[in-house]
């Protein structure tokens, strides 16, 4: 009877444990669907809204252009969203993420290449080079020789510098720049104190042949655009420098980003500045872009080369618009990961883009801490 009595209790117990643990698992179901259902939903409303930033939508393009800032995080989240629904059997929703993946894989792969190298041909720099180092940003005053000891041992046959600085005593990086075979030399003046000028430059072991400045540019403040036609060995290339127009972030914005700002209030309100200066920005670069672009279809030249600091990412109008005609130097001929912004999340903001009849034999940013930006480093050939 005992015996009876303790098989019953040991069958109830069992049945209990089933149906428990089975009504248990359809709750965390239903909330692992619930789940998965919110956060595809979420996902594709702000995947949506990145891709869209690319797009000139005359109103609230501004509102929405901010979202290409998240593009790459979204890119690989619906990788690993994608991975891990495929292999617990929900297809519907990984199927979801899988197209997802193939509308932006145009997009992400400006920030990802693996092309074949070869250093061979005429060599190119581009680099923001923050005024040598004028100010002492980088706190260690050898910066500045640094610099030039980087272009020596690099020794490119031209360089566009954004950023730059020059006076007739100490700091005349014109003359400087001569001692190094940068004998053929144009300056845009952006700003200027008596014989000290700030603004962008274009220097070349190749001879000059004609100068031009983008006037239309002149009204943004602290940005400005240049162009110089150069005979190179292979032929006349015309090279553009441009300055697009900057966030002007400080340093209590950078505090907040790297999580240094500790007060509530504190991070409040820089926030809100730093979305101000963020959503601000992007209508003057679109206008830049269509000057720049308008410009260039008035351009008698085939071989363009368009160096710039767009302080753009290439989920954006300016990066977009730009490579509906020009090709990005680091799609062609790029390996690894892009990054030219010195900064704790990879940010590709530096860009050298070229004609058709230019093609890239190598395309490099080489890291450093000698300016916030990196050096863009490219060969290049023209077609014949």
């Amino acid at each position: 009877m005992c015996f009876l009595f303790i098989t019953f209790i040991f069958k109830i117990n069992i049945h209990f444990f089933w149906t428990l643990n089975y009504y248990m698992l359809n709750i965390i179901y239903k909330l692992t669907s619930f789940f998965t259902k919110v956060s595809l939903v979420i996902f594709l409303i702000l995947y949506s809204l990145s891709l869209l930033s690319k797009y000139d939508i005359s109103i609230i393009s501004p509102l929405i252009a901010p979202f290409g800032l998240i593009f790459p995080t979204l890119y690989l989240f619906s990788i690993l969203a994608f991975l891990i629904l495929f292999i617990g059997k929900k297809f519907v929703y990984a199927f979801v993420y899988f197209i997802a993946l193939i509308i932006g894989i145009n997009t992400f792969t400006a920030y990802i290449q693996w092309n074949p190298q070869e250093q061979k041909g005429i060599k190119i720099m581009s680099w923001n080079i923050k005024n040598f180092d004028l100010y002492n940003w980088t706190k260690n005053k050898e910066t500045e020789q640094k610099i030039y000891d980087f272009i020596k041992n690099e020794n490119p046959d031209i360089i566009c510098f954004q950023e730059f600085y020059s006076d007739q005593e100490s700091f005349n990086h014109l003359r400087k720049l001569k001692k190094y075979g940068y004998t053929y030399q144009k300056m845009k003046t952006t700003f200027q104190i008596k014989d000290k000028k700030w603004g962008l430059a274009i220097v070349s072991k190749f001879p000059i042949q004609k100068y031009h400045t983008l006037d239309a540019l002149n009204r943004f403040k602290n940005n400005n655009g240049m162009s110089c036609e150069i005979k190179t060995p292979e032929g006349i290339v015309e090279i553009l420098n441009i300055h697009f127009k900057s966030i002007h972030l400080d340093y209590e914005d950078y505090a907040l980003l790297e999580g240094k700002t500790n007060q509530m209030s504190a991070k409040y309100h820089q926030a809100k500045l730093i979305f101000k200066k963020i959503w601000s920005s992007y209508p003057q670069r679109a206008e830049q872009t269509d000057i720049v672009l308008n410009y260039l279809k008035q351009s008698n030249s085939k071989n363009i080369l368009l160096c710039c600091d767009m302080n753009d990412i290439p989920c954006s109008y300016s990066y977009h618009k730009i490579t509906q005609s020009y090709e990005d130097g680091f799609n062609s001929s790029g390996r690894g990961m892009a990054k030219t912004y010195d900064f704790i999340v990879p940010f590709r903001i530096d860009y050298i883009f070229h004609s058709d009849a230019i093609t890239f034999n190598s395309y490099e940013m080489k890291a450093s801490k000698l300016s916030d930006h990196y050096p863009l480093i490219g060969y290049f050939k023209l077609s014949q």
